[in-house]
């Protein structure tokens, strides 16, 4: 049984923005967990948490061997698609991966669980998508018993992608600009949701060898989710459509002369559809993501109102906010 051998789990890149709520989730179920971040990253996302926090120096072989001894499996998590020097990101992303199933090998460490992108599925792919498609052949490729999850847009308090949308809408003035008209689909999950898949599948045998996508509930337009967090915010802004070609440019010069980035809308600036099918994550792992807007709402009240949200709900299969407290922030911004 799986249950009865992990003990002990590794949580490699956990200064990505969801590394803090898996630490969390997997520390809530009583696991232990050890946590390997990159040398020369940030790890200000990790301030408070008291987890042995092992640097290791890629692509140092000895180093990753140090961080994989001792522990019964690896969750290893990728960078946001959309971080900053994206391609740069991309390229370390793929050898790390190839390094840490290495040193899983060299340490007889055998279940792994490679939270990846879903750019390697998104029907017009870009660099970071090939660079993720290597990432994941060499986990596929390493006879370990492996999962690989691909979770959609992200939001929660720590969500790079949720953050920049909202100081956006609350910065500009007059308007809130988006790349193209805003049709596509997307499918945001909530960051505790991945969280607990994460959990899940680690003592699952059936998600051995598999990949699945994790979404939310239901899929939503970028216009549309902007017009919810509008109005969940109670600002009343003109959305107005930027072409793809110029948001580009706009976005390009953004970073270099600030270091800043436009997260999500880089990787959806186009209008293809990210509409991922769940069914079978909700099959073999009982995952039940959460519908949008009632857990969308308790996140920008914790972004707003500095919450806390370092707890795991306490009743996480059934997390319902009133629908009609849309306006709760309207004199707060």
């Amino acid at each position: 049984m799986l249950q009865s051998k992990i003990k002990r789990v590794l949580v490699s890149g956990a200064n990505c923005d969801i590394g803090p709520y898996v630490i969390r989730m997997l520390e809530h179920n009583g696991l232990i967990t050890k946590v390997m971040i990159p040398s020369q990253t940030d790890a200000s996302r990790l301030n408070g948490i008291s987890n042995e926090i092992i640097v290791v120096d890629f692509p140092d072989i000895q180093s990753v061997q140090h961080a994989v001894n001792g522990c019964d499996a690896v969750v290893h998590l990728a960078p946001n698609s959309n971080s900053n020097n994206n391609n740069k990101s991309a390229r370390t992303m793929t050898s790390r991966t190839c390094h840490l199933v290495e040193a899983c090998h060299m340490q007889d460490v055998n279940r792994f669980i490679y939270v990846s992108s879903v750019s390697t599925i998104h029907p017009e792919p870009n660099s970071y998508s090939h660079y993720a498609q290597a990432a994941e052949n060499c986990v596929t490729q390493s006879g370990l018993d492996y999962t690989i999850l691909r979770p959609a847009m992200i939001y929660g308090k720590g969500s790079d992608d949720l953050n920049y949308i909202v100081k956006k809408i609350i910065n500009f003035h007059n308007f809130t600009p988006i790349p193209g008209v805003g049709r596509h689909l997307i499918q945001p999950v909530y960051v505790w949701d991945v969280a607990d898949a994460i959990f899940k599948c680690l003592f699952q045998p059936r998600s051995i060898t598999k990949s699945y996508n994790i979404g939310g509930r239901e899929t939503i337009s970028y216009h549309n989710l902007i017009l919810m967090i509008q109005d969940m915010l109670g600002i009343k802004k003109h959305i107005v459509p930027i072409p793809p070609t110029i948001y580009r440019l706009v976005s390009k010069i953004a970073r270099s002369l600030q270091n800043h980035n436009c997260p999500i809308e880089n990787f959806y600036m186009d209008d293809a559809n990210i509409s991922l099918d769940i069914s079978a994550a909700m099959r073999d792992m009982d995952y039940s993501p959460h519908f949008l807007q009632p857990t969308l709402l308790k996140v920008l009240d914790q972004i707003i109102n500095d919450r806390d949200d370092t707890q795991v709900p306490d009743e996480f299969d059934n997390i319902m906010l009133p629908i009609t407290e849309t306006r709760m922030f309207t004199n707060r911004v």
